[in-house]
């Protein structure tokens, strides 16, 4: 929720949220990604116990 992504001409830019907020009201199609901070997380689909490392594992 701090940083966001703006697209211009092809390009993408990395940039503040206030900038993205500002860009957001002159510009919104420019807004490529948003993130809110207060959403819910996801839960983790690798906290299954199947996707375990087993402790014996050679690599």
């Amino acid at each position: 929720g701090e940083l966001g992504v703006l697209q211009q001409n092809g390009r993408y830019l990395l940039v503040t949220a206030e900038l993205l907020a500002q860009a957001e009201a002159i510009f919104a199609q420019a807004v490529a990604l948003k993130v809110d901070p207060n959403a819910p997380a996801d839960a983790d689909p690798y906290a299954d116990p199947q996707y375990q490392v087993p402790d014996d594992l050679v690599w």
